[in-house]
C-alpha cells in the first residue's frame, strides 16, 4: 500500500494550536487506501500544544504575542521533507476542504513541502 503523510489533527490527534483537532470521519476512507504517517509540522518545529496562534506578517511568522516563530515553522517543514524523502512519499493531506467536503492532496511535484498553512 502507498504511504502518505497526513496532518495529525485531521486524524483526530489533539495537535491544533488550541489543543483540539480537525478530525473528520471521511479520513477513514483514506485509511482504506493508504498507509498513513501522521505529522504535525508545528510540533516537529518545536512548538508546543496548545500554543498561541500564529500568522504570517510579510515573510515571517509571528505568534499573536508577537514572538517570531518563523524558525519553528521552517524547522518543522524541513523535518516533514526529511520524513517524506526517507519514506519515498509523494503525497500528503494537510487540509480538509469543508465547503467541498473533500481532502486536499498535495503532491511533492507541486511543492507541498512548504511551511504549513497559517489561517489569519
Amino acid at each position: 500500500m502507498e504511504i502518505i503523510l497526513v496532518s495529525a489533527c485531521l486524524l483526530g490527534y489533539n495537535t491544533k494550536y488550541n489543543g483540539g483537532n480537525n478530525y473528520n470521519p471521511l479520513i477513514e476512507k483514506i485509511r482504506e487506501k493508504y498507509d498513513i504517517i501522521p505529522i504535525c509540522p508545528e510540533q516537529l518545529g518545536g512548538l508546543k500544544t496548545p500554543r498561541v496562534p500564529s500568522e504570517i506578517k510579510g515573510d515571517e511568522v509571528y505568534s499573536k504575542e508577537n514572538k517570531n516563530v518563523t524558525s519553528n515553522f521552517l524547522e518543522g517543514s524541513r523535518k516533514v521533507a526529511n520524513i517524506a524523502l526517507y519514506n519515498r512519499i509523494k503525497k500528503a493531506i494537510t487540509i480538509f476542504d469543508f465547503s467541498n467536503k473533500r481532502f486536499e492532496f498535495k503532491h511533492r511535484k507541486s511543492r507541498w513541502i512548504s511551511p504549513p498553512t497559517i489561517f489569519n
